[in-house]
């Protein structure tokens, strides 16, 4: 099933086999009881590396709405997204607690009748013809879908967003965008899903991608994944950062960030849910011995502010959200510090704190996202 959010929302009326949860598996189980309290008052002395397991995602708690389309989208925040808040400032940068009514899922990601559809392309690539990420484990495949909107011209370098674990966001996506674009909640953007290299975890291919804080993603995408986009769909990517953006869920969300924190002259734009900011790289790196950890704890408070515009989720039953004892292994108290991080620089940073929901939980990310595509994106000229 390629969107995972409708598998949440169908429930009890999927096919055998079908999973509900996230895109991809918790990156370590989940230990002890929520806690309501994001305060982020943990010690932040990393000691120890972050185990991982694969489990699902916590059962959502909340019952998520069957979407019901309109013509487009109006660009106003959803019920569960209020635009302002106490702790919210005019532009939507804070720190605040979501979900006290529940979630309900965006309409937007069933198919509209309304509104023209976008064309999506899919291609595969294959590990031996990769010089970054020729296999920890041996050969394998990747899929990337392109999503190419109505009336794109050819030729004309366009905005895109890229999303991390692209296979569970390839219907997503296009459903997102075929809305959202009509209305100008967002601009006209090329949508790239791409499938990470297999596995999960410490020693994975896919945590080599996405858990290690080097360029080397960037890297791939940049001159191996980029280039067959364009031929492929026949589009030009834009080369200003302005005009790239990143999505990803759990170990996607360091992945995602690293783009913007190594190629911010690339990409800007970041969302994630449950981000894996702890100790979860492999291998070992002197220069960041604590892997995704040194974001929030040295590298965006020694640094200076770079030009990046952040959307973060964590839930109050997120993994490993009651240990004190190993921070650097806490999901909870990583994302409150990367907004605190953040936030200490003036960078423009949206943290969400989901009640009654669990790591990378797909009910918040039904009701979520299309609030958190249209708060990253402000700022973009939109035609």
């Amino acid at each position: 099933m390629r969107s995972l959010i409708l598998a949440a929302v169908l429930g009890s009326s999927l096919s055998p086999g079908c999973s509900v949860a996230s895109p991809h598996p918790a990156d370590s189980s989940p230990s002890g009881s929520p806690t309501s309290d994001p305060a982020g008052t943990l010690a932040t002395t990393p000691t120890t590396t972050a185990t991982a397991t694969t489990t699902a995602s916590a059962t959502p708690t909340t019952t998520p709405t069957t979407p019901v389309l309109t013509a487009n989208r109006q660009c106003t925040p959803s019920p569960v997204m209020p635009i302002t808040s106490p702790q919210m400032s005019a532009d939507g940068d804070g720190n605040r607690t979501i979900g006290q009514s529940g979630y309900p899922t965006s309409a937007e990601y069933k198919v509209n009748p309304s509104v023209p559809h976008g064309v999506v392309k899919m291609f595969t690539m294959n590990s031996v013809d990769s010089k970054i990420y020729p296999g920890v484990k041996g050969p394998y495949t990747r899929n990337v879908w392109v999503y190419i909107p109505v009336g794109y011209v050819p030729g004309t370098p366009s905005p895109f967003i890229v999303v991390q674990d692209g296979g569970g966001f390839a219907d997503d996506i296009p459903n997102l965008l075929d809305s959202l674009i009509p209305g100008k909640c967002v601009p006209k953007m090329i949508g790239i899903m791409v499938d990470n290299g297999g596995g999960d975890g410490p020693g994975s291919e896919r945590g080599r991608e996405y858990d290690t804080v080097t360029d080397a993603y960037a890297r791939f995408l940049e001159t191996e994944v980029f280039p067959r986009v364009e031929q492929e769909a026949n589009v030009v990517l834009t080369p200003d950062g302005e005009g790239g953006a990143a999505l990803g869920g759990s170990s996607g969300g360091p992945g995602s960030f690293s783009l913007a924190w190594f190629r911010p002259e690339r990409f800007r734009r970041v969302i994630t849910y449950s981000g894996s900011f702890v100790n979860m790289q492999v291998p070992h790196s002197s220069v960041t011995p604590y892997g995704a950890w040194e974001y929030h704890a040295t590298l965006i408070p020694k640094n200076d502010p770079k030009p990046i515009r952040m959307w973060l989720e964590s839930a109050d039953g997120d993994t490993n959200a009651t240990n004190s004892r190993t921070p650097e292994t806490n999901w909870q108290a990583a994302n409150q510090h990367m907004y605190e991080a953040l936030a200490a620089k003036g960078i423009h940073v949206q943290h969400n704190f989901a009640l009654g929901a669990g790591h990378n939980d797909p009910v918040v990310l039904g009701a979520t996202l299309v609030d958190a595509l249209i708060w990253a994106w402000r700022g973009y000229p939109i035609d």
